[in-house]
């Protein structure tokens, strides 16, 4: 998404989705990043295990699960992002973030789960106990048919990063 250089690029094979993006940032009208995505309507939880990110030299790189109005820059937008280092933060519309806790790669496990127009984001260390980042989040700007998918931005023009993902699903409802 928006058209950072170098272009990433997205690939999977044995079960993992390997994902490499660039780009300054997911802000705004300057989101640059690389984005899997499918267009979904309704209801619905995505998880994903982020299994291993590279340093592409910021700290505030970012790789993790999404939920976006659209492809187009600027648009609406729940996520959950780590950093190479495991650190781990809930962002949402270019206003707000939640702060987290640091996991351990390859044991760091996303949930984001939309009900209507409220999302709860989670996080696990085994993909099966999980902790309440956010319990209730009104984003009442992410209309019903919207974008759902995984990412990665290495926050730092010109140099791109790698995020590693498996264990990914969607389920739509309830």
């Amino acid at each position: 998404m928006g058209a950072p250089a170098p272009a990433g690029s997205a690939a999977y094979a044995g079960g993992t989705f390997t994902v490499s993006g660039s780009g300054s940032d997911i802000f705004g009208t300057s989101d640059q990043f690389n984005y899997v995505y499918q267009n979904v309507s309704g209801n619905g939880t995505i998880i994903a295990r982020v299994r291993s990110q590279t340093n592409a030299g910021s700290t505030n790189d970012k790789a993790g699960v999404m939920w976006k109005s659209t492809t187009s820059a600027g648009s609406p937008y729940v996520l959950i992002a780590a950093n190479y280092q495991g650190l781990v933060k809930v962002q949402y519309n270019f206003t707000g973030s939640v702060a987290s806790t640091t996991y351990a790669y390859p044991n760091l496990w996303m949930k984001l789960v939309r009900s209507g127009g409220a999302f709860s984001a989670y996080l696990s260390s085994d993909g099966t106990t999980w902790t309440a980042v956010v319990s209730t989040l009104n984003l009442p700007t992410i209309p019903a048919s919207a974008t759902v998918g995984f990412f990665e931005c290495s926050h730092k023009a010109g140099s791109l990063g790698t995020a590693t993902f498996d264990n990914v699903s969607f389920v739509a409802g309830p």
